[in-house]
């Protein structure tokens, strides 16, 4: 299984979308792009890539374009590129675009990239606590599921934000799930922070949470059914990265 498939994809989650019109609402699905540099040449694939997105800027597009870097695991120090609040049909429309966008990055950026690997994915808001602010950490915990056991995992994740909203316990996450490039059912949690202080764990024991809200009966078969649900789990941390990232303008209105 790509363990960073799960990583990569996880991340549509928590940055208010600028990616369609304030007519339209923004939509679940987000496209991830995992990209390794060439062996020292690192330093020359952000300057090359700085200057694509500034081409994205001149084209006036409307979507977003995140950047990520990995900070632990075996993709320590790639670079995790992504678009969010789409709706699949905005794939479509755009279509022209992204061929010329793929062209200008090959030209740009290309000659310093080692590999460049693509998936999809969407969020659950429902179970889904988002913060106040954007995060500019986050901890991505991956899961493979059994098979078919992908509702009660949900539901787990759902009743737990909901113990944590109960609490005003400062954890915030989101629930992602992959649509394609890897073995299924595939889930991600992203936990969501505004910095590495923030991965102090509170001062309430998650389980001791739970049975405060909901009892010792119902908060142990909450945790036997997350765990019956998982066949496997890996985490990773990525941190934001400002300066090689795109976000449209906010359009200003005329008096």
């Amino acid at each position: 299984m790509c363990r960073t498939a799960l990583l990569l994809v996880a991340l549509a989650a928590f940055a208010p979308t600028t990616s369609v019109s304030a007519q339209e609402e923004a939509g679940e699905i987000a496209r991830a792009f995992v990209v390794k540099a060439k062996p020292g040449m690192g330093q020359k694939f952000e300057e090359a890539y700085k200057k694509h997105v500034a081409w994205h800027e001149q084209q006036n597009d409307d979507w977003t374009w995140d950047t990520w870097q990995f900070q632990t695991g075996e993709r320590f120090g790639q670079y995790m590129i992504r678009t969010e609040g789409h709706h699949w049909q905005d794939f479509d429309a755009t279509a022209d675009f992204q061929v010329a966008d793929g062209k200008h990055f090959m030209d740009t950026a290309g000659p310093y990239v080692a590999s460049t690997t693509s998936f999809f994915s969407r969020i659950d808001q429902e179970a889904s606590r988002m913060p106040a602010d954007p995060p500019s950490i986050v901890q991505v915990t991956s899961y493979l599921l059994h098979p078919g056991k992908g509702a009660q995992f949900t539901h787990v994740v759902k009743k737990l934000n909901e113990a944590n909203a109960k609490t005003n316990r400062p954890v915030f996450s989101a629930l992602v799930q992959t649509l394609s490039g890897v073995e299924q059912p595939s889930y991600a949690i992203v936990s969501l922070h505004k910095n590495w202080a923030g991965f102090e764990p509170p001062d309430q024991a998650t389980m001791a949470m739970l049975v405060e809200i909901y009892g010792q009966q119902e908060a142990e078969a909450l945790r036997k059914t997350f765990y019956d649900s998982v066949r496997s789990y890996s985490t990773n941390v990525l941190v934001y990265q400002p300066e090689l990232s795109y976000r449209p303008s906010s359009p200003t209105s005329e008096e």
